[in-house]
């Protein structure tokens, strides 16, 4: 039989386990299967797993993927750990997706690359009116890219962000420099994420006293 038989019952057991993969090029609407499991999962209390999300991505569609980002967001926020994994090569906003995981669960694997750069727009066109329009909207998106890099490495200043990696050029990362940008944790392979890592929004249980109290006589 062929391989084609087993793929999709494949894909959709590992989507009710709570593994997901993004792939290739990211257009409108190809995350919506995604953001309803992720979405389910969320909204149930007995759902206890880790999220786990597998890059593959030359990105694509803001909207499409900001959407995705503030589902993240919202799973962190209800306790959830989201993992996410790049691997081949993640570009654009496949990268932001990376980087919007629970902190000290953003891996990459060794051979993967990363690309980061300003958003951009295809052909411009319109009458000018239009055109002013389209551009006040590129410069909210630019700075919507700067905000979400100050909160997702380690710099804390747009200032930073722009000198480091979101100037006016495609900026390629190997899986070591994102490391040292902090916007990404772990190689994967080479270091153990354990799964007690404090996590975002998640408050740290209180640790019981180890002292006993004295009885009485």
């Amino acid at each position: 039989m062929s391989d084609d038989v087993y793929l999709p019952e494949a894909y959709e057991l590992l989507k009710l386990s709570g593994i997901y993969y993004v792939v290739g090029m990211i257009d409108e609407g190809d995350l919506t299967d995604i953001h309803m499991h992720i979405l389910m999962k969320t909204l149930t209390p007995e759902w206890n797993r880790p999220i786990h999300i597998f890059l593959n991505s030359v990105g694509g569609d803001c909207q499409e993927g900001w959407a995705l980002i503030d589902l993240i967001d919202w799973a962190k926020q209800n306790g959830n750990i989201v993992k996410t994994i790049g691997m081949g090569q993640i570009c654009s906003m496949a990268s932001c997706i990376l980087a919007a995981g629970s902190t000290g669960h953003r891996m990459l694997t060794k051979n993967c690359e990363m690309m980061i750069h300003a958003p951009i727009i295809g052909h411009m066109a319109g009458n000018l009116h239009q055109i002013a329009e389209t551009t006040i909207a590129m410069k909210a998106e630019h700075a919507r890219h700067e905000r979400f890099w100050v909160e997702h490495s380690k710099y804390r200043t747009v200032k930073a962000i722009r000198e480091n990696f979101l100037g006016r050029e495609d900026h390629w990362l190997s899986p070591d420099e994102a490391l040292e940008h902090g916007i990404a944790d772990a190689i994967a392979g080479t270091l153990k994420v354990e799964e007690n890592v404090q996590t975002d929004n998640v408050p740290p249980k209180k640790k019981q006293s180890s002292k006993k109290k004295a009885k009485g006589k």
